[in-house]
């Protein structure tokens, strides 16, 4: 039997929905990747398509889809700055009339 959890999306916010699934519900080769015995965390929104299926035991992500997110940030290929952000964006527009 499955638990559900409502939490919020770590993509965008909105209400998304955590299942403790067990492992015999889940395709064969998502479950030998698991070292847990009985169930596996799968994290869906339906807001943005997000989805995360891991491990409880190793917390290692055994699927996911995160639309929005790009994979070169998530491979540490590219350094994106959230603390500098453009000076464009810190100064009021001027404009005249």
């Amino acid at each position: 039997m499955a638990t559900t959890q409502i939490v919020r999306c770590p993509n965008c916010g909105c209400l998304a929905q955590r299942d403790f699934i067990a492992q015999s519900e889940v395709s064969a080769s998502v479950a030998r990747k698991c070292s847990a015995d009985s169930f596996i965390i799968r994290t869906t929104c339906h807001q943005c398509d997000y989805l995360m299926t891991q491990c409880p035991r190793s917390n290692t992500v055994l699927e996911a889809h995160a639309p929005g997110v790009s994979s070169l940030l998530l491979q540490g290929r590219h350094q994106a700055s959230v603390t500098d952000p453009a000076p464009s964006l810190l100064q009021p527009s001027r404009r005249t009339i």
